[in-house]
C-alpha cells in the first residue's frame, strides 16, 4: 500500500514538472514568434542578412562546386527541395532549432541532478540576456552547436550508436566549437574505462566523415591559420 502511495506520488510529480516545463517551452515560443511578429528579421539582429543571402544564393546557384560556409547552405539546398520557402527556413527552422535546443537542456540537467532542477536552469536559460544575446538573437551557428552538443551528451548518456550524428553536424557547422568538444570527450572517454572504445570509435568516425564533408571549408580555415595575420 504504502509503495503504491509513493508510486503515485512520483507519478504525480512527473506530471506536474512535465506541464511546468510545457508551459516554459510554450512562453519560450511565444517570444521568438512574437518578436518575429513585431520586429521581423531586425528582432535576430545582423546574423538575418547573412544567411538570408547564404541560403538565397546556395539555393539558386547552378555550380555548387563552391563549399558555403559552415554547411549551412547544404542544410538549406535540402529543404529547398522539399519545398519549403526562404523564410520557413530560416524562421521557422530557427524556432524549432531553438525549441529543440531548450528541450534537450532540460534532458540533460535532468540526467545528471533532478526534474526540479532542470526546470530552474530551462527558467533561467529563457530568462538570460546572456542567452538572449549569445542564441535567441538569431545566432544560427550558436544556437545549432550548442543544440548539437546537447544532443551528444543525451546520446552519450544512453551510449547510443546515433552519437556520431550530432558531432559531425557540429563538427561542420561550427568547427571551433567541435575542437572542445572533442577535446572534452577524449578526455572523458580516457577516464571512464568503459566509455573508452564506444567514444572513441564514434569520435573517429565522425571525425573522418566531418572533414571529407566539409575538406573545402577545412582546407580554407587551414589556409588562415597558416597565414601570420590569421594566427594572430
Amino acid at each position: 500500500m504504502t509503495e503504491d502511495f509513493a508510486t503515485q506520488q512520483q507519478n504525480t510529480k512527473q506530471k506536474r514538472s512535465s506541464w511546468i516545463f510545457f508551459v516554459l517551452l510554450i512562453l519560450y515560443g511565444g517570444m521568438l514568434i512574437s518578436l518575429l511578429y513585431f520586429y521581423g528579421d531586425a528582432a535576430f539582429g545582423y546574423d538575418t542578412g547573412i544567411y538570408r543571402r547564404i541560403v538565397s544564393d546556395y539555393s539558386t546557384a547552378t555550380d555548387l562546386s563552391p563549399v558555403p560556409p559552415f554547411a549551412f547552405g547544404y542544410i538549406a539546398q535540402f529543404f529547398s527541395s522539399l519545398g519549403f520557402s526562404l523564410d520557413a527556413i530560416l524562421s521557422g527552422g530557427y524556432i524549432a532549432i531553438a525549441l529543440a535546443t531548450i528541450t534537450l537542456l532540460y534532458s540533460v540537467t535532468e540526467i545528471y541532478t533532478s526534474r526540479r532542477v532542470a526546470l530552474i536552469v530551462s527558467l533561467l536559460f529563457l530568462t538570460s540576456i546572456v542567452q538572449f544575446d549569445f542564441i535567441t538573437w538569431y545566432y544560427y551557428r550558436n544556437v545549432l552547436a550548442v543544440g548539437c552538443l546537447l544532443a551528444a551528451i543525451v546520446l552519450l548518456h544512453k551510449k547510443s550508436h546515433a552519437l556520431s550524428i550530432p558531432l559531425i553536424l557540429l563538427t561542420s557547422i561550427h568547427p571551433f566549437t567541435a575542437m572542445f568538444v572533442y577535446v572534452a570527450f577524449g578526455i572523458y572517454g580516457v577516464v571512464t574505462k568503459e566509455h573508452r572504445a564506444y567514444l572513441f570509435g564514434h569520435l573517429f568516425l565522425s571525425g573522418s566523415i566531418a572533414c571529407v564533408l566539409n575538406r573545402a571549408e577545412f582546407a580554407r580555415y587551414i589556409s588562415i591559420f597558416i597565414d601570420y595575420a590569421g594566427v594572430v
